[in-house]
């Protein structure tokens, strides 16, 4: 593989010993009536699920036109002149390790598109102006920028494109109604934490055109263990979302076109696995937490009576026996005072034998829906405290939902298992600022399954007599 080298400061070379290296992709941008030839990857290690157009790896002394005419043959099973192939982008990527990709147009070619399968599972053609949601982040920028009449672009974008104009895919996920964004984006995309905070806060701005949520996982799926940084609505970063995970779990499935994955999430690691559908048609994945860990001090006096668990965000547990919302409202609040950082605070009350009902006060969020290291953390706690057995399956109801709870439990230690609702409610293009930049498509049949599943849940804790609100 050829690799475009640096010209390097004396300095440099003698303290590193050697030049930065950038790998060059070659990329085709085919036209046909307005239309870009796309194809989705399939069995790469690397974005599979998501479109692009067609590509390749520069190869050892071959010039970017002979790499295309290559990547023609190889990925849509094409045939291209040579003499018709014509530069159209550059884009320099410098998001990851760093990268140059050349985007080259052509004035035509023989053959059928498709006629090879390369590493594409399918090719199509695409409006410039109507993309793909499910679309390599900066091949849809490079794209976008090419249309617009820019022959040369930075990924990120800075330079000759403002950051304000990057567009980026904002995906509204639910997990028992708490609403978590997933963003393909990296926290270093900002050019500050203090912008990266604005982002946040106005994406989940509950009067902005998004309809708010309860935060947002960016997350980066380039290697074959995604990576993920979840923040609270308020832009404070928090260790986790076990709902927001089943939600980002589901995307990166999709995307990949797999049934398991593992997300990295700070020093943890989330296992993430389809589970089948409900009688509703509500799909559902199962997510298994890293092991979980009791408090082992203490809790402040306010607090007795609480268990202190991590999953690994701080959470502290009661069990009663009978719910009163404002106690719990009031109690979430002291929590910010009474705990360095902050706790989750839930309380627990059992309704029936194998069901219970769980409600938290979240950290940086207040009361939602539902809070996924919640179930998992009073799952534990409701075994600790009533000597019941940890992995037996519990069904753990909330307002927004119904999940199933179970510990497994190897060398000792108490690893979680949630399994829960993933609904993709709608799919969006955000700009860096928060701003919409494109339509917002709802997914009609996810949301009108869950509709079903709610009513009825909702029913079961009004014959419970659980009085709460449903945000």
């Amino acid at each position: 593989m050829t690799r475009i080298l640096t010209t390097e400061s004396a300095q440099h070379i003698a303290g590193h010993g050697r030049h930065f290296q950038l790998i060059v992709d070659v990329h085709l941008l085919l036209m046909r009536d307005g239309r870009v030839l796309l194809g989705r990857r399939a069995n790469t290690g690397y974005g599979d699920g998501a479109y692009e157009p067609p590509s390749g790896r520069l190869g050892e002394r071959e010039t970017i036109v002979e790499a295309a005419v290559r990547a023609a043959a190889e990925e849509a099973g094409i045939a291209l002149d040579p003499a018709g192939v014509t530069l159209a982008h550059v884009m320099h990527d410098v998001s990851g390790a760093g990268r140059i990709a050349f985007f080259l147009a052509a004035d035509g070619w023989e053959g059928p598109v498709g006629g090879a399968a390369g590493g594409y599972s399918d090719l199509g053609w695409f409006p410039l102006d109507a993309l793909p949601a499910n679309m390599i982040d900066r091949a849809r920028v490079a794209v976008r920028n090419f249309a617009a009449g820019t022959r040369f672009s930075t990924y990120p974008s800075f330079g000759l494109l403002s950051l304000d104009w990057l567009l980026m895919q904002l995906v509204k996920t639910h997990g028992s109604l708490n609403e978590i964004f997933a963003l393909d984006a990296v926290p270093s995309a900002w050019a500050s934490g203090a912008a990266l905070r604005e982002f946040v806060r106005a994406v989940c701005d509950r009067d902005s055109w998004t309809g708010g949520g309860d935060g947002i996982y960016l997350y980066d799926a380039s290697s074959p263990r995604a990576r993920a940084w979840f923040f609270n609505p308020d832009g404070s970063s928090a260790e986790f979302c076990g709902n927001g995970m089943r939600g980002l779990g589901r995307l990166i499935m999709d995307m990949r076109g797999t049934d398991a994955e593992t997300v990295a999430v700070g020093d943890g690691s989330y296992a993430v696995r389809r589970a089948p559908s409900t009688p509703e048609g509500v799909s559902r994945v199962v997510l298994e937490h890293p092991a979980l860990a009791f408090g082992d001090g203490e809790l402040p006096p306010e607090f007795a009576g609480f268990t202190a668990v991590s999953v690994p965000n701080p959470h502290v547990i009661r069990v009663v026996d009978s719910y009163s919302e404002p106690e719990l409202i009031a109690a979430g609040k002291r929590a910010d005072e009474a705990f360095p950082e902050g706790a989750n605070v839930s309380f627990l009350l059992a309704i029936a034998e194998g069901d219970v009902f769980v409600r938290t006060f979240e950290r940086g969020a207040g009361l939602t829906p539902s809070c996924g290291s919640g179930m998992a953390a009073s799952r534990a706690a409701y075994a600790k405290v009533t000597g019941t057995d940890p992995e037996r399956p519990l069904l753990v109801r909330n307002v927004g939902g119904v999940a199933e709870v179970a510990m497994r439990i190897r060398d000792g230690q108490w690893f979680p298992v949630v399994s829960g609702n993933a609904t993709v409610v709608y799919r969006a293009e955000a700009g860096m600022a928060g701003e919409q930049l494109g339509p917002v498509d709802y997914e009609p049949a996810e949301n009108e399954a869950y509709a079903v599943l709610d009513e009825r849940n909702t029913a079961a804790l009004k014959s419970a007599g659980i009085v709460t609100a449903h945000p």
